[in-house]
């Protein structure tokens, strides 16, 4: 039976309230203590607990005793009644101190080490078998203030629900509590790491080295990446650095990748003459920073440094070398160190598989992984990530389902395998797998998850993942925060991504460049000009992906000569050599504004050879403004590259015939069916709770058909009553004006719009994923419909995100005639990171549910 509860305390003068909140309603208790204010007499704790379906109450008072070491009264909840423990007699896990209107709750085991703390303002209750006792936690507080209490079932993992109150670290017991403290580091946060610091540095204590609390502070702050502050730490608290004040410096530096740092202060240990002697544990940390840095010339250094102090020998500086060898590509000498080790242990095995994977030898590690005899969870999921990253996933999966158990790193191989090789779906329903087998995702879940959603456009899901992160009291870290600002600007909630940008305590230029280009789609090119001013402000350096966002700002926009001037600035400025995307996105820009011209000689000195991309771009532009014969030269040079080009095949055919070259037409057609040569057919996605739903042009195949073609007909006739003419001009098959009408309107887009007309309550937001850019018949269309019904519809294309509201869009009709579908290329101007992908799934209807609340474990909320 699940049995949560929400207790309210509120410490107001001399009384203690306790309200108890469950499905049956709130009931409150007040116990007064017999003087005017705590803690120089008497306090009173309340119990609760359930019987016969009503909450009743207790008052148990506490002998007096000295402040402000009084003991409180443990309070406990039961499902049929309650138990009470008075605080003043010797318990084990209680230790309650009274000072002013606040309280200081410690927890203790019988051996009196410290159970569990948290300093965040929220209470967790764990529950213990048999009697169900409760321990209650009060953060400090003012007169008056009110903090609630969260109580769950003893079934909760402590690390992620169970959350403890530390209020004040009081003299009397200062260096025990602190002790204590810091052997918990992991349930902490940085605040709650720099309350104890700034303790430690007001109230030190003289009978604890130094350098015990320095390696426990660092070990904490490195476990929240917290660098820059380690070696703080490690300044300010140590006159003379022991060899374990050392050590965990450079672990914290090297498990954090800051491989700089860690090679930074190893040469300050070996240049200064009073630092200790490097150890074993030193030489790990340092040659994985030199493998890390891949400093070939630094790493066999250090090697010597190994042999000269005698620690070659050690097993893990052995398997520290191994692995660093692997990862300079000397695979030989790797192996030799691995044969010639005396004791292995299954970390040697694994260096062994991981290296020749790193290696690109995934046969050989295969062949290794085969032979062990043990095998970790490391080693299955080192060989699953192998075969994933070369996209063989019906591989990895053997390899998965044969695991004999998996944990949270196994999973987390496998969906990021899904989601790396474009299988976003297959992503999302293993996420889902991973959740019914009771498993708690990590932040590299997530960011996983986070990328299938910002692919799929499952804004839901990415919701849910936003609530997830905040109810489990997760970090927003760099990477986490990035997939999460990243999933909301893909999914047209740039407002949102930008709040989620603005949260992050730390960014990178990947963080800006994630805004820039998402402001960029949604049409907001002067703030993402205004985003870039700001990163260079921060002393960020752009990268290749910055430029395209800019890049895909100017194309948005019409800003031609601001987007020549990016362009050159990029070398000039940054020294960045534009790609072939760069240029890409630059002859796009000139062929929407006409410069047909120029947009051609910037092809032709290109300093690589263009691709179909890039020529697409200008062939675009050629059919805008109807230059026939330099589109004619085009499509044939896209036909050299790309025999199988249906865009340029359907140009061709569709020019012969406005020239009325009827032959030359046919020989089009007739060479498209010779090749196989078929059209991507338009496809349109909608999520409707939590199912994502796929609409093909004329797809008759969805349950409710009959109601999407009475609301596509209900739209017909109130379009036309506002003055749309649909563009017939847009369908070139030889038929009357009457089919070519119908043809428009049951394009993917609109099926799909109907459907979400019909299937959410009115009001709600629209949105919609399209594998191709949206046409210009189905654009000016939707722009009515949104003023119609009075809805926001949002449509993300190939290219970029139209928000249609109140009959208009956020891309202001610029160029319009350059989106025709048949030429079917992917827009150049559109950075990587937001491609969609295909799933090429020919039916519509139920296609991916993504509705994981619903398989959630109850611990989780």
């Amino acid at each position: 039976m699940e049995y949560i509860v929400i207790v309210t305390v509120c410490v107001c003068g001399g009384a203690v309230a306790l309200t108890l909140e469950d499905d049956i309603g709130p009931s409150t208790a007040v116990g007064r203590c017999p003087s005017a204010s705590p803690p120089q007499d008497r306090f009173t704790a309340v119990g609760f607990g359930r019987r016969s379906g009503a909450a009743n109450h207790r008052i148990v008072r506490c002998p007096s005793a000295s402040p402000p070491r009084d003991r409180f009264t443990a309070v406990s909840f039961g499902r049929s009644g309650f138990q009470m423990f008075d605080g003043c007699h010797s318990l084990n896990r209680k230790l309650f101190i009274l000072q002013g209107c606040s309280l200081t709750i410690v927890l203790f085991n019988s051996d009196h080490s410290l159970y569990s703390v948290s300093l965040s303002k929220a209470v967790g209750i764990a529950f213990k078998t048999g009697l169900y006792e409760g321990y209650p936690v009060i953060d400090q507080s003012r007169n008056g203030e009110t903090l609630g209490l969260t109580c769950w079932r003893k079934s909760i993992t402590h690390r992620h629900k169970i959350k403890f109150i530390l209020a004040r670290l009081y003299p009397h017991n200062h260096a025990k509590l602190t002790h204590l403290l810091l052997r918990c580091t992991s349930l902490l946060t940085t605040r709650h790491l720099f309350q104890i610091q700034s303790h430690l540095t007001t109230n030190p204590i003289p009978s604890i080295d130094p350098n015990i609390l320095a390696v426990k502070l660092i070990a904490a702050f490195a476990h929240f990446a917290n660098t820059r502050h380690l070696a703080l730490i490690f300044h300010h608290f140590l006159e003379t650095p022991n060899i374990f004040a050392y050590n965990a410096l450079l672990k914290a530096f090297a498990q954090n990748n800051d491989w700089h740092h860690t090679i930074l202060y190893f040469n300050s240990q070996l240049l200064s003459p009073n630092a200790p002697t490097p150890d074993e544990y030193t030489f790990t940390s340092v040659l994985k920073a030199c493998a890390g840095l891949l400093r070939v010339s630094e790493g066999e250094k250090v090697h010597c440094l190994v042999t000269k102090f005698g620690c070659e020998e050690n097993l893990f500086v052995r398997n520290s070398l191994a692995g660093m060898y692997f990862k300079f590509g000397k695979v030989g000498v790797a192996q030799k160190l691995f044969d010639e080790m005396r004791v292995r242990d299954v970390v040697s095995w694994n260096t062994l598989v991981a290296g020749y994977c790193v290696s690109g030898e995934v046969g050989e590690a295969r062949r290794v992984f085969d032979g062990m005899v043990e095998k970790s969870l490391f080693s299955w999921s080192t060989m699953i990530s192998a075969y994933a990253k070369l996209g063989e996933l019906e591989e990895a999966q053997r390899l998965f389902d044969a695991m004999p158990q998996r944990n949270v790193v196994s999973w987390n191989a496998m969906i990021a395998g899904y989601a790396q090789n474009e299988k976003y779906g297959e992503a999302v329903g293993l996420f889902r797998e991973m959740q019914e087998c009771g498993l708690v995702p990590n932040d590299v879940t997530l960011v996983s998850v986070l990328s299938a959603c910002a692919h799929l456009g499952a804004l839901d899901l990415g919701k849910w993942i936003d609530r997830f992160i905040k109810r489990s009291g997760m970090e927003l870290g760099l990477f986490l925060g990035n997939a999460l600002a990243d999933m909301y600007a893909k999914c047209g909630c740039i407002i949102v991504a930008r709040q989620v940008f603005n949260n992050m305590q730390e960014r990178d230029v990947i963080s800006w460049s994630i805004i820039i280009t998402g402001l960029a789609m949604n049409g907001h090119a002067d703030e993402a000009f205004e985003c870039f001013d700001k990163m260079i402000e921060h002393g960020l350096k752009p990268n290749e992906i910055t430029f395209m966002g800019l890049l895909t700002a100017c194309t948005h926009a019409g800003l031609v000569d601001k987007g020549l001037e990016y362009f050159n600035m990029m070398e000039k400025a940054f020294g960045i050599s534009p790609k072939i995307e760069h240029y890409g996105c630059v002859v796009d820009l000139l062929s929407r504004a006409g410069r047909l011209a120029k947009a051609e000689d910037m092809i032709n000195s290109m300093p690589m050879k263009p691709n179909v991309i890039v020529w697409g771009a200008l062939l675009g532009g050629c059919q805008t403004y109807k230059d026939t014969d330099r589109g004619e030269r085009v499509a044939r040079r896209i036909l050299e590259l790309d025999s199988e080009h249906s865009g340029s095949y359907i140009y061709l055919a569709n020019l012969y015939a406005s020239m009325e070259r009827l032959d030359d037409a046919a020989q089009c057609r007739l060479r498209m069916r010779d090749k196989g040569v078929t059209k991507t057919p338009g496809c349109s996605w909608i999520e409707v709770d939590h199912i994502v739903y796929e609409f093909f042009m004329g797809d008759l195949s969805h349950p409710q058909s009959d109601k999407i073609y009475s609301m596509i007909r209900e739209l017909r006739w109130k379009m036309k009553l506002a003055g749309y003419k649909p563009k017939t001009d847009l369908v070139l098959h030889n038929i009357d004006e009457e089919e070519k009408e119908d043809a428009l309107s049951v394009h993917s887009e609109k099926l799909a719009i109907a459907f979400g007309l019909i299937s959410t309550s009115p009001g709600t937001t629209i949105r919609i994923v399209k594998n191709l850019r949206v046409c210009n018949d189905c654009h000016d269309a939707t722009k009515l419909i949104s003023k119609i019904v009075e809805r926001e519809i949002i449509v993300r294309d190939r290219s970029r995100f139209h928000h249609f509201k109140d009959g208009k869009c956020s891309c202001n009709d610029y160029c319009l005639d350059h989106c025709h579908h048949h030429l079917d290329r992917f827009g150049p101007c559109l950075p990587n990171t937001a491609s969609l992908a295909f799933l090429g799934m020919h039916f519509s209807g139920l296609i991916l549910n993504l509705d994981v609340e619903s398989k959630i474990p109850r611990v989780w909320d």
